[in-house]
């Protein structure tokens, strides 16, 4: 059966749907990031407040221990660039197939990914050097993810609660387990006349069928 839309959203809340627009958003504005990594390096430009930080340019800094730096630095800009890459690939998969069949491990995979990924951010508290570019891509990025994630948290399949086996007919009071434990005990206590053991194999009989 094909959904009829409601008539009554507007632009914003068709475009953000059930929120996994804007997570598949984050992940190809982490792909163009990763890209625009990769074109620095190959370029080898420095960012306005890397020239700022370290007070020369690419140019200036490769005369030094033989553009060992530099080229270090390029390596650096390269392993970013690619796990910006991979991880935007991986977002779009996840949107597409696990998280739109409604599998919860998906949907926590994203929030994990999400505390490592925007958490490691702060780490410029510990070495004092912040990259003002990265800052405000992560912050213009840090609320269409956490919406898409609140949005897409109602898509999630919830298990059903588990229900009960049927009891067969004529089974009786214990269960089968409670049948078994009285057969070897009428039974190990029979008397040996012969005479007398008919009407207690007859009870130990009845008793377990």
């Amino acid at each position: 059966m094909i959904a009829v839309p409601d008539e009554n959203r507007s632009l914003l809340e068709a475009l953000i749907g059930d929120g996994r627009p804007l997570l598949r958003l984050t992940g190809l504005l982490l792909i163009l990031s990763g890209l625009f990594a990769f074109f620095l390096s190959a370029t080898r430009h420095f960012l306005p407040h890397d020239v700022a930080h370290l007070g020369m340019t690419s140019e200036e800094l490769c005369t030094i221990n033989e553009c060992r730096i530099v080229h270090f630095m390029i390596h650096d800009r390269v392993s970013f660039g690619g796990t910006l890459l991979g991880i935007g690939i991986l977002y779009l998969w996840l949107v597409e197939f696990p998280l739109s069949q409604g599998q919860a491990w998906a949907w926590w995979l994203f929030v994990l990914s999400g505390v490592v990924g925007f958490g490691s951010f702060l780490l410029y508290l510990g070495y004092g050097y912040l990259d003002t570019w990265h800052g405000m891509a992560t912050l213009a990025l840090l609320p269409c993810f956490i919406w898409g994630l609140i949005r897409t948290h109602g898509i999630i399949e919830r298990p059903a609660p588990p229900h009960p086996s049927p009891v067969p007919r004529g089974t009786p009071p214990g269960g089968e387990g409670g049948l078994r434990g009285r057969r070897p005990f009428l039974l190990s206590h029979r008397p040996a006349s012969p005479s007398a053991g008919i009407p207690c194999t007859a009870l130990a009989d009845f008793s377990c069928w």
